[in-house]
């Protein structure tokens, strides 16, 4: 992690009282990041004041996570977490944007660059859900169904803090985001997912690490291979968070590529 940066945490600001964003930085493009699962705003801390001096920078909260409320314990798609973040870009009228999206948060740069590419730029990836299943999805469906009885949640809760943990995952998640995240999950849909990135026309940047240890090197590969042609930034190391840990390098090829 860069010694010259400072982690940026602007105060959120919200759409339509509940939909939270951050929103720095100034330039001739906009940026809105979107965060993985169980992601928020807070995942870009690093990378978003390494750009925030070329660009404006906006950080989108997920319902569910961050400063941004949910309601009920129904499992998002991809299609409802884009479609948060289209109410973003719509209501600040900031498009097009550069989207770059985190882990899970690129399968939403995807739908949005498949479905609505008049609010889209170019496309930035960073360490990306593939085209190919990387998790088991019908064990999270069934722990899926579990979590939304309350008596049930209450007993997990513990082992499901156990279960981040021993992934790497930060300490500061609360309870609640740890639970939607797994929801989420189980609602993911790789075959949709993989119909986006064929129909993605935006030039795109891949960015990951080749020790990430939750989605192998292999499947950056074929998501390399399956999206519009754009620079490929292959990191030697930086686990699952190269925007986290290659900072600066990531955010000078952001603007070269955009550039």
């Amino acid at each position: 992690m860069s010694a010259v940066l400072q982690p940026s945490d602007p105060p959120a600001q919200f759409v339509d009282g509940e939909l939270a964003y951050t929103d720095e930085g100034s330039g001739a493009f906009t940026v809105l990041a979107v965060p993985g699962l169980p992601g928020s705003s807070r995942d870009f801390r690093w990378l978003a004041p390494a750009l925030a001096d070329r660009c404006r920078v906006i950080r989108i909260d997920p319902p569910g996570y961050g400063a941004s409320p949910r309601r009920g314990w129904s499992g998002m798609s991809t299609a409802e977490r884009a479609a948060a973040v289209r109410v973003v870009i719509e209501r600040l009228d900031v498009a097009p944007v550069v989207l770059v999206g985190h882990s899970a948060g690129g399968a939403v740069v995807a739908h949005l660059a498949a479905h609505h590419p008049e609010l889209v730029k170019a496309c930035v990836m960073v360490s990306s859900t593939g085209p190919r299943p990387h998790f088991g999805r019908a064990p999270l469906q069934v722990l899926a169904l579990l979590l939304r009885m309350p008596p049930v949640r209450g007993v997990l809760t513990p082992l499901v803090r156990r279960l981040y943990a021993a992934q790497g995952f930060p300490g500061y998640l609360s309870d609640d985001e740890r639970m939607f995240a797994l929801l989420d999950a189980a609602a993911f849909d790789f075959r949709d997912h993989r119909d986006n990135l064929a129909a993605m026309r935006r030039p795109t940047l891949v960015a990951w690490s080749m020790d990430d240890p939750i989605i192998s090197a292999s499947t950056f590969g074929q998501l390399a291979d399956a999206v519009p042609a754009g620079p490929r930034l292959e990191f030697a190391d930086g686990g699952h968070n190269p925007q986290k840990t290659h900072a600066s390098g990531l955010a000078d090829a952001i603007v070269a590529f955009v550039g």
